[in-house]
């Protein structure tokens, strides 16, 4: 591949899969990926240039070469003259599938500031949700209820009672939600969603519904 391959009108690239404590099985069922029933595959990244995962094209005269590649080849052919890479100079964007057969851990994500104050190799972490299918009664969670202050929020972590400082609405098929950097939220169970987020994998856990691995361990929680 060099840099005088055209870029096709469409580029098409192989998922990759996550298997997930709290996955489920709808990206099999409702929309047909080729993955192991057994299996309970949390997120599917569609479109990555992350150190964690490489979308490889599967087809035309670019196949086998990966998201990576292809930014460092065609720049600004391929982003466009308004996108810019990362600072390190990958795609900006990561694209995912999330199944939810089990609520997520309420987390949180820091911006670009706090993630270098933090010492962080990534970028921050802004997001959005398209929900595409769920049940009935699921509920995203994003952001605290009005009145809800620090204090009690680190007191409701330590005992356990975080859903009840949360703020939730209706998941339904078709609706969006903005989640900005250092807005605490989650995703609910029976939920399945397509996901628009900057190009950073930083998550801190708040709270995992009291949830223990299958060594009966909890997982490990960022409180402060």
């Amino acid at each position: 591949m060099t840099p005088e391959t055209p870029l096709p009108p469409i580029l098409t690239f192989a998922p990759a899969y996550f298997d997930r404590i709290w996955g489920g099985t709808r990206l099999k069922e409702e929309l047909g990926f080729d993955v192991p029933t057994e299996r309970r595959i949390g997120e599917a990244w569609l479109v990555s240039d992350h150190s964690e995962c490489q979308s490889v094209v599967v087809e035309g005269p670019l196949a086998g070469a990966t998201l990576g590649e292809l930014v460092r080849s065609h720049g600004t052919t391929l982003l466009g003259g308004r996108a810019q890479p990362t600072p390190e100079g990958r795609f900006p964007l990561l694209l995912k599938l999330i199944d939810a057969g089990m609520a997520l851990s309420v987390q949180v994500h820091p911006d670009d500031a706090a993630a270098v104050r933090l010492g962080e190799t990534d970028i921050g972490k802004t997001e959005m949700w398209h929900v595409l299918s769920a049940e009935q009664d699921a509920a995203l969670i994003c952001g605290l209820r009005d009145g809800a202050t620090p204090k009690e929020f680190h007191a409701a972590m330590v005992d356990g009672t975080v859903a009840g400082l949360m703020r939730s609405c209706d998941a339904r098929e078709g609706v969006s939600l903005f989640v900005p950097a250092g807005t605490v939220h989650a995703i609910g169970k029976g939920i399945l969603l397509a996901e628009i987020q900057q190009n950073s994998n930083i998550t801190y856990l708040v709270f995992d519904w009291n949830r223990v691995d299958g060594q009966g361990r909890p997982r490990a929680l960022h409180p402060e």
